[in-house]
Order: structure tokens, then sequence, then C-alpha cells
């Protein structure tokens, strides 16, 4: 990415151009039922399933976008002495494992990305241990939105609340500092304001390049959204965050992205049970102008959008008029779609009373395997869902939305 072509992402919808995914491996298959807790899992997956359902959204994707791989950004970096070292001290640095270090340092380039990626044995480093792995593998790696996200002409390298998922961060930071694509990009991080801040990608929206939308729960703390306001106050004289609350319980809100998404410039995804009807949860808007900053108690999230000069229009996962569907369909993630541009979205077509509701809303449903043979012209399309599968990915815990990181969309 050229000086004249910086990472910019000023809102939820514009039309994409470069997005970061990665194709779930072997450290999907690599989880045991007695790691699924510590994975932050609630099953374990068949990688053969997982990797077939992600080929889709790869597909769709690449007729679109441009679209790079974690693992292929990450082959290139550790070809650099610097970068591989920054990333070998800092892996380790966090785990202080006996012989860690060198046992990285003496591996190929491609040993090393492996053992990054898919984790490192005990027995490999010569240590008798009850416990199977001295570096865990990165299970989670496939959901490239948390670790880091494009804010507005910066990326914010995320503070993952759980250890196994900083490592994520930690190796994301080495690419965006390292690779010869992000040498014009500024990045940041929360922790240099306030080291108890902790901010994941899934809970932080870009609604327009002054409005910005943020979960509250234990992935994302009070410390991260007031060291999230003053970071934005060092680049930006005037801007509004709204923030919403997370039920801790079930475990399918592990983000805002489980609630909510944009679809279009009037049209988002809820589930209605949590976004409308539940006040227990506080929603706060605040308002930064310079020295002055304003609170404002909102009654909900759409209606502090609607404050904030964005009036959209829900669509209810699951319907409006299902009894159980909306309740089923959050669960697997039947509120986490992604737009590729306005009114073009990719969701699991496992949500079929979801998929129905967009339907009813004007949505041109369009199966996944339409797109990759060719027999669908996307551009001609004004409001359209590519339903890929995804009944394996949507036991990890996301959707779409989470299982890609844009880093270049057009202004609106």
């Amino acid at each position: 990415m050229e000086n004249s072509d910086p990472v910019r992402v000023s809102s939820e919808i514009g039309e994409l151009e470069t997005v970061i995914i990665h194709k779930p491996g072997e450290e999907v298959e690599l989880m045991t039922p007695c790691d699924v807790q510590d994975a932050l899992y609630s099953d374990i997956l068949n990688m053969d399933v997982a990797q077939a359902e992600h080929a889709h959204l790869s597909a769709v994707l690449s007729k679109v976008t441009k679209t790079l791989f974690v693992k292929d950004l990450l082959s290139d970096v550790v070809k650099i002495p610097d970068a591989r070292q920054n990333l070998i001290e800092r892996i380790c640095d966090a785990q202080h494992i006996r012989g860690l270090k060198e046992y990285l340092e003496s591996r190929t380039s491609e040993q090393f990305v492996k053992n990054i990626i898919e984790g490192v044995q005990y027995s490999e480093l010569q240590i008798k241990s009850q416990q199977r792995f001295a570096h865990r593998p990165l299970h989670n790696l496939f959901f490239t939105r948390d670790p880091s996200v494009t804010v507005n002409n910066r990326i914010l390298v995320a503070d993952m609340n759980y250890p196994i998922r900083q490592r994520e961060a930690i190796m994301m930071d080495v690419i965006y500092t390292y690779h010869p694509i992000f040498k014009y990009t500024e990045t940041f991080s929360l922790k240099k304001q306030n080291r108890a801040a902790t901010l994941e990608g899934g809970d932080l929206f870009i609604i327009r390049e002054d409005l910005f939308l943020l979960g509250i729960h234990p992935r994302t703390n009070i410390a991260g959204v007031q060291a999230f306001v003053d970071v934005q106050s060092e680049v930006m004289q005037k801007f509004q965050l709204i923030t919403f609350e997370l039920p801790t319980e079930p475990a399918s809100f592990i983000h805002l992205d489980m609630a909510f998404t944009m679809l279009n410039h009037d049209e988002c995804m809820i589930y209605a049970p949590l976004i409308l009807n539940n006040s227990k949860y506080h929603t706060l808007r605040t308002v930064v102008d310079g020295d002055s900053v304003q609170y404002y108690d909102e009654a909900n999230l759409l209606s502090a959008l609607k404050n904030a000069g964005v009036d959209l229009r829900p669509i209810h996962c699951g319907g409006a008029t299902e009894e159980f569907a909306p309740s089923r369909e959050q669960w697997h993630s039947g509120t986490n779609f992604f737009c590729f541009a306005p009114g073009k979205l990719i969701g699991y077509a496992r949500n079929r009373h979801t998929i129905e509701a967009l339907n009813n809303a004007g949505y041109n449903v369009i199966p996944s395997t339409e797109i990759i043979n060719g027999n669908v012209d996307l551009s001609k399309e004004k409001k359209v869902v590519v339903t890929i599968p995804g009944s394996e990915l949507a036991r990890g815990g996301g959707g779409a939305r989470c299982m890609t990181m844009p880093i270049k969309r057009k202004k609106i």
C-alpha cells in the first residue's frame, strides 16, 4: 500500500478495497475437549469442515476485493531478522517457558510460522509436563476482527483481555510494524494510556468518521473505553462515542457484533430482545468537542444512534414474529453480518429466519456457490445477502464480521 493510498476505514459499510482473513488450520484441530474453556470456545471444531466453509467466505471476498491472508503476511515478516527477533522476544516474555526462545530461534522460517500459529509442545522442548503445549495454538486466529481494527487512517492493535488471545495482537502488531505493505501505516495501542485497558475489535464499530460505537463487558472494559476517548481526543477535535453494556450470559454475547451489525446507510441487524427490549443494560452517548465532554443517557442503542445523526431501520435476527428463532439464531451469529458495500452482505445460510427477514426487507438472497461459479455479477445487485455455509464455523462463536478485518474501504 503506497503512501498515497493509506489504510482507511471510516464506516462499516463503505465499499471494501482490502481485507485481512485467516484460513483455519491445524490450530483448530489441535483443540481437545479439555481445552475448550481455556480456548474461549463452547465446542471443538472439525478442521476439514471449517476449512471448506471458510473457503466460501474467501472465494466470495476474492471476487469483490483485495484479500490478504495472515499466514502469508507472517511468512513475509519472519524473513526480516529484526521482525522475527521482536516477535520471539515478545512471545517469550509473555510466557516464561524455559528453552522456548532458543527453540524458536533454531527453526526455519516455515517451521517458525507453523509454531507461532499451531503451538509448541513441551515434548519439543524436551520438557516433561502434564500439559501438552508450552506455547498454545492460536485457536481463535481465524476471527481476525478482534486483535486489530482500522480506525479511520490508523490501526488500533487491540488490548486483548485473555492471555490466549494476546499473542494474536502481538503477532499482528509485528506484521504492521515490519511488513512493507504497512510502511506508511500508523498503529496505536490503548495500554500507553491505561495499563488496565482492554478493547477487542468485535466491540468497536466505526459508524462514521466522527462517530464510534463500543460494547462494554469483560473483553472490552471501562478503562478501555476511557483510553479510547483519550487517544481519539489527541487526533480529533470533535467526535461522539456510544457505549452499550452487554450481558455476561449467555456466552454468545462475546462482542457487540453478536447483537448488532450495520447493513446499509439506513438499516441494521439487531437482536431485539437485547437491543430494544432490555433497559437494564446502560446506553451512554459521549460528545467530545475540544475540552468539552458531555454525557447523555439514552433509551437504547438505536435511539442513541438517531440522536447522533444516524437513523436506522432495524431488521430482526430470527425474524420479528418468531418465538424461539431469535435466541437460537443469535447463538449461531445470526446478527453477525459483514458488509462489503452498502446493502451488500455476507452471512451464514444456517440462520434461515434471519435470512428470510432480510429477503422480506428487499435483500436478494444468493448462495455463495452462485458467486463462486460466476453465475451472478454482484456489481449489478443493489441489495444482496450472500449466504455461506457456517454450521461448523459458527460453533467457534463468530460470523462473517468476526472473520474479516477491513483495512481499506471507500468513503461513503
